[in-house]
């Protein structure tokens, strides 16, 4: 049995240096490092809510029993939205001349991230238990279910506001290059 979780286990790191490894396949570097200074933002938005749920008996991000409603559901967004600016700030900063396109890959990728690692968490768990445990509880079954779905849930939000945020921003805040003259104006 062990030799099984010990298989499981390295499967799934595998699986997740495959995926890292594809963040150096574009050729924009910059688009890439921006979206990966936003899942740091987004590591330390899951930081603070762990601190936060240990303090208190609130949870922020996963909350399967809905103790505490609509901030559950809103935080991801915020998250989100606070990792769509992130990205964007960092490419305004660079001035790299990235394009609309980079600017929604780099506010996608924190949310992008978080959904691949729910799902490698999800096949892992639910592995791990068929192999190592044949005795789960009913309830803890149900949990679990609930919990993915809350992450799956809460990962597509700030993925979703990330990358629309980040559109936004391009869109709204950076300077509009100058029109080109007319043909009559050039003439005379």
């Amino acid at each position: 049995m062990d030799a099984d979780i010990a298989l499981v286990l390295g499967l799934v790191l595998l699986v997740s240096a495959v995926v890292g490894g594809l963040f150096a396949l574009p050729r924009r570097t910059v688009t890439v490092v921006a979206g990966l200074s936003a899942v740091l933002l987004l590591l330390a938005f899951m930081f603070g809510r762990g601190f936060y749920e240990a303090a208190s008996s609130v949870s922020l991000f996963s909350d399967p029993l809905d103790e505490y409603g609509a901030l559950g559901t809103a935080i991801p967004f915020i998250a989100g939205i606070a990792c769509g600016v992130c990205a964007f700030l960092y490419l305004r900063h660079k001035k790299a001349g990235v394009k609309l396109l980079g600017h929604l890959l780099a506010g996608a990728i924190p949310g992008a991230v978080w959904l691949v690692s729910t799902v490698l968490a999800q096949i892992g768990v639910e592995v791990l238990l068929n192999v190592g445990l044949n005795q789960v509880a009913p309830l803890d079954e149900a949990f679990l279910a609930l919990s993915f779905q809350w992450q799956y849930n809460g990962s597509m939000t700030a993925l979703f506001a990330g990358a629309l945020c980040a559109v936004f921003a391009y869109g709204f805040l950076l300077p509009k290059p100058a029109k080109a003259q007319s043909k009559d104006a050039r003439k005379s």
